[in-house]
């Protein structure tokens, strides 16, 4: 319900590139999930609306204009496929601690 919606905010807003994740964090600790969380964290960094109006005298209003909506659905496609992972049953492999590093790290 919320992915779309973040996509764009992350699209617009003008975060510092180190404050995207703590931003994250505190949003999901107050219950956000974790397809949203991840379309906000493809779009913070990305573009701003106020870099978008600051490069409309050098490129076209088209090509920023798909900059932005491509932006976006790259953060809501990533949001998506979180969501559809999950959903899948497809996570990342737990280490169950039998593997070549883990013997390395005994020694």
């Amino acid at each position: 319900m919320w992915l779309v919606p973040l996509a764009v905010v992350g699209t617009l807003f003008v975060i510092p590139t180190a404050a995207e994740i703590p931003i994250v964090q505190t949003l999901m600790a107050l219950g956000l999930g974790t397809a949203p969380a991840v379309a906000l964290l493809m779009t913070l960094p990305s573009v701003s609306l106020p870099s978008l109006l600051m490069l409309r005298t050098s490129f076209d209003t088209r090509v920023l204009v798909w900059v932005a909506l491509l932006t976006m659905l790259v953060g809501c496609s990533a949001g998506w496929l979180r969501c559809w992972c999950s959903r899948a049953g497809v996570h990342r492999p737990h280490s169950t601690g039998t593997g070549a590093y883990s013997r390395l790290s005994r020694r």
